[in-house]
């Protein structure tokens, strides 16, 4: 019962749309009746009674199941997160602020290019890891999208499964990985320390990786609470 496919249901003797919603565990009667599969016998479905033998049905993925998973590894991704950002944080301080307090503006010494390559590495890194790891919500979208209770984005996700950070950009929405991709990027970095004390540009620049961490985890905690409220609402029908 937690397959995220459809399954093919041949109705036998005494089998009614109810006992199809009992059986297989599924939120209501809604989760069988708006499915677009099920377009074809959906009137014969809404006549009540016993159905007629021999008769196929589409039984979608059990949403509530899904949604129960989804959250389970959304709350697993967020520590990774935070992790990742401590220590590009800790990289930060013992590493490159003291390259800029031995350099000046426009920052230029290989030092500070050095340090500043590898702590962009070091993120692609992170969201390459990350992004392996999340293929799961693809799978997970892929059968929302099935189910009566999809969102626009879990369809959207279940178009472009073949992206290999699909699964990651639907946990953080693209807003926020694309800020995680741009956190190192010279000309980004360079108009925002412009001519400062190196005291302002650390403080700007411990900011701005501020910034961005809070875009990457708030947008994994709204998709967390989005989820719930999915469920909330599953669990009213």
């Amino acid at each position: 019962m937690n397959s995220t496919r459809n399954t093919l249901h041949k109705v036998g003797a005494g089998t009614t749309l109810n006992s199809l919603v009992t059986d297989y565990r599924l939120s209501s009667a809604k989760a069988i009746l708006d499915i677009e599969s099920n377009a074809s016998v959906r009137s014969v479905l809404l006549e009540g009674g016993d159905l007629p033998v021999g008769l196929i049905v589409q039984i979608p993925p059990n949403a509530e199941e899904i949604l129960r998973r989804r959250m389970h590894k959304l709350n697993e991704l967020k520590p990774v997160l935070l992790a990742h950002f401590d220590t590009l944080q800790e990289l930060t301080v013992a590493e490159l602020l003291p390259a800029l307090a031995n350099d000046s503006f426009p920052f230029q010494s290989d030092e500070v290019s050095s340090v500043l390559y590898n702590l962009r590495e070091f993120s692609l890194k992170g969201i390459e890891q990350v992004s392996a790891n999340s293929t799961v919500f693809v799978e997970l979208g892929e059968a929302m999208s099935r189910t009566h209770v999809a969102t626009y984005d879990d369809r959207a996700l279940s178009t472009v499964s073949g992206r290999p950070d699909a699964g990651l950009n639907w946990a953080i929405s693209e807003a926020g990985l694309n800020a995680w991709r741009s956190l190192w990027n010279r000309d980004v970095l360079d108009a925002r320390w412009g001519s400062g004390s190196p005291e302002e540009i650390a403080r700007s620049l411990l900011d701005y990786q501020m910034t961005v961490r809070s875009i990457v985890v708030q947008s994994a905690d709204r998709r967390f609470r989005e989820s719930f409220l999915l469920q909330q609402k599953l669990q009213a029908e």
